[in-house]
């Protein structure tokens, strides 16, 4: 699989700011999770972040977010990661090495490009 075929979406509830990574009281976890999303695309992985207040429109035509969220507790189930159409993670974000074991890429060298 290229990079052009990989495709990596992040569904999140209300974010001001990639996920409370800022400000003086930024999440340890949401900043970890920016920082993996980052590292993603220096090499090239394109990561795809969705607001639920944002991106209603997104949420509602996507296939599998529609139905987890029918089928549960709606949108407190957020945030749900989903790589290449398979749910990675519900609940909280992945980190970089589960995302990077979801891509294929858990035994490979770090490569990292100059564009973000």
């Amino acid at each position: 699989m290229t990079k052009d075929e990989v495709k990596v979406e992040v569904f999140e509830k209300v974010s001001c700011c990639g996920g409370g990574a800022c400000g003086p009281n930024a999440d340890p976890e949401a900043v970890a999770f920016t920082e993996a999303t980052w590292s993603l695309r220096r090499r090239g992985i394109p990561v795809h972040l969705y607001s639920l207040p944002a991106d209603v429109k997104v949420f509602a035509e996507h296939p599998l977010i529609k139905r987890l969220i029918s089928e549960s507790k709606g949108p407190l189930l957020l945030p749900i990661t989903i790589v290449n159409n398979i749910v990675v993670k519900v609940g909280s974000n992945p980190t970089l090495a589960e995302l990077e074991d979801a891509l294929g890429m858990n035994n490979q060298p770090v490569q990292e490009g100059t564009s973000a």
